[in-house]
């Protein structure tokens, strides 16, 4: 957003830092790829950013520095980077991520992160596997050099993290961040890389005299998959929806390593101490865009011997793939509800996907 007072740049340590002076500008909620506070500007995202932001809570200030722009920019017009139509809309598959040790000339990415969650929630939220399951060969490599050109355009010197979002096999890049991520110590120790030590001597270079090591640096083969999964309060806040979004909310994290994904998953569940049940009864009630997913879903739980209980239109898709399940009411529909089941410890795993702001409320009693 073109304003004359948001161009404080501060450069130093391979970090580049952008902030703006107050002002009443605000972005407009733009729907669609995004989300709220999101539009499209010449093609490119701006995206209403906060003075102080704690957890990705937008406090409504913009800051946008043409010095940083134009740089992203000739790294995508190198590359190819996919850019956003004015208008242009869509659902998100899975996020994605990578970080990158880059000298300032050049970078070297070690593995690309596949997040369990839609892009949407917080990185920090989601659960990430490496190396990625579902991603394919040709994707995984434009995340790297995406990330290669962006890190050498900046200059950057010391650690980096990208976020990026993939639709219809195209990639597009969410955020640059030119600093060290949560997600190094875990990347760190699932590709047997010694990424803060690494970044260390690259920054300290000019009073060590040490050369860089990042060309000599080689992408290593692994057999195993870590699974990094987030650690919420919510125990300690019964009262407190635990519907995920933009905004932080996990207080730790875990690593979960297996050479079998599955396996490394839930040993992820079980260090967040989340007790996964092994059989019992299993609530489905997903929203009407997530209704083609459910079939897969409640057939895998009749296969595991789960009881499968379902509200209205979610209990008729499973009865039309003939998959047994019964009918449950909702808590304005009568006795006995889910409600009742729950006081009752009937049920042991509960599947929700709420649509918007109304069913988000009338589905909260159920998280």
């Amino acid at each position: 957003h073109r304003r004359r007072d948001a161009c404080a740049v501060q450069r130093g340590g391979g970090e580049i830092h952008a902030a703006g002076r107050g002002g009443s500008d605000r972005a407009e909620g733009a729907p669609g790829r995004f989300g709220r506070g999101t539009r499209i500007e010449d093609g490119l995202a701006v995206q209403t950013v906060g003075q102080r932001s704690a957890g990705g809570f937008q406090l409504g200030q913009e800051a946008h520095v043409p010095r940083i722009a134009q740089r992203v920019q000739r790294a995508g017009e190198q590359t190819g980077v996919a850019r956003l139509q004015p208008g242009q809309r869509g659902a998100v598959e899975r996020q994605r991520e990578a970080d990158a040790i880059s000298d300032g000339t050049h970078a070297f990415v070690p593995a690309v992160m596949e997040h369990i969650e839609l892009a949407g929630v917080h990185s920090g939220d989601s659960a990430c596997i490496i190396p990625s399951v579902q991603i394919s060969p040709e994707n995984v490599e434009t995340i790297k050099e995406y990330t290669r050109k962006i890190a050498e355009e900046m200059h950057v010197v010391g650690l980096m993290n990208m976020q990026y979002a993939i639709e219809d096999g195209k990639v597009y890049v969410l955020e640059a961040n030119p600093r060290a991520s949560r997600t190094v110590p875990l990347v760190s120790k699932v590709c047997n890389i010694k990424m803060v030590k690494l970044a260390t001597d690259i920054m300290t270079s000019q009073l060590t005299g040490r050369p860089s090591p990042v060309p000599s640096l080689k992408e290593k083969k692994f057999s195993h998959y870590g699974v990094k999964e987030a650690v919420f309060p919510f125990n300690m806040f019964p009262e407190v929806d635990p519907i995920l979004g933009p905004e932080m909310r996990s207080t730790g994290e875990v690593l979960g390593i297996s050479s079998n994904f599955g396996e490394a998953f839930y040993k992820s569940q079980e260090a967040t101490q989340t007790k996964v049940p092994m059989e019992g009864t299993v609530l489905i009630s997903v929203s009407d865009r997530d209704k083609p997913e459910v079939v897969e879903v409640a057939k895998g739980f009749h296969n595991c011997g789960f009881h499968i209980l379902a509200t209205n239109k979610t209990y008729d898709t499973i009865i039309r793939a003939n998959i047994p399940c019964e009918k449950i009411a909702k808590i304005d529909e009568g006795r006995p509800n889910i409600l009742d089941a729950i006081t009752n410890k009937k049920i042991d795993l509960i599947i929700n996907t709420p649509i918007d702001k109304k069913s988000a409320a009338d589905d909260s009693y159920i998280r």
